[in-house]
């Protein structure tokens, strides 16, 4: 088969690859998708890392209309009892903590009672730069819900994040 060509001759998925690396580029480096979209809207205007006692957050926001505060689109935590900080790392979302998992996933929108997602099946938060308080940090997660009952189960929610570090409850 042969690929469509535009009339400077090159193809369009090639124009297309480019175009979106091209996006890329110049985006803020915060994505947040998934399968949870089909109950809920994942749009946001700013992403949030939090750090404080034995916790991380990536958590993502929208502005309330005419100002006074932020929903909380999206927020996922994990434990960070007995993990080394010091140097980037990946956490495992569902590894056991005591008696419980080391992550899960919430929300806070106005007008929306659906607060607490169902329990995690998968899952992992990655940091590609040093998770400190005051550090430019970046990475991923990603979550997939346990099937059953439950607000998103079954679902998936991911996304990649670029902010700086700050203290929880700051």
């Amino acid at each position: 088969m042969f690929a469509a060509r535009t009339r400077s001759g090159h193809s369009r998925a090639a124009r297309t690859a480019l175009l979106c690396l091209v996006l890329a580029a110049c985006g803020s480096g915060s994505s947040l998708e998934g399968s949870v979209s089909d109950l809920i809207p994942l749009d946001f205007d700013q992403v949030q890392v939090q750090i404080g006692g034995d916790a991380v957050a990536i958590i993502y926001l929208k502005a309330l209309p005419g100002g006074g505060g932020n929903d909380t689109v999206f927020k996922v935590t994990a434990n960070t009892s007995g993990l080394d900080l010091s140097q980037p790392l990946q956490i495992n979302l569902v590894e056991l903590v005591g008696k419980a998992i080391r992550g899960a996933a919430s929300r806070a929108v106005s007008g929306d009672d659906r607060r607490t997602f169902s329990d995690l099946e998968r899952g992992f938060i990655r940091f590609d730069d040093v998770p400190a308080v005051g550090n430019k940090v970046s990475g991923s997660f990603s979550c997939t819900f346990a099937q059953g009952a439950g607000f998103g189960a079954g679902k998936t929610a991911f996304g990649d994040f670029t902010a700086t570090a700050t203290e929880a409850g700051q």
